[in-house]
């Protein structure tokens, strides 16, 4: 994906949030998506599928180093 249509994506994302945020039960359809990303990132997910990785995939931690978890952003060097 090029720079672009990452931005272009998350502005959309941005954008759909803040007309849900306009009303009160749409205030609290924002929270949904903080809550997934969370559980994605932190309780499952990622740190389970990564938690025995290195022992089965040489140069894991590297890839790791440069690589975001879970939102895209530009590789770390």
């Amino acid at each position: 994906m090029e720079n672009w249509e990452i931005l272009a994506a998350a502005s959309g994302a941005v954008a759909v949030l803040m007309v849900a945020a306009e009303t009160t039960a749409g205030a609290a359809s924002v929270i949904g998506p903080i809550v997934m990303s969370v559980l994605l990132l932190r309780v499952s997910g990622v740190t389970l599928l990564e938690k025995d990785m290195p022992k089965r995939r040489p140069g894991h931690e590297e890839y790791v180093r440069q690589t975001s978890a879970f939102f895209p952003r530009p590789p770390r060097d």
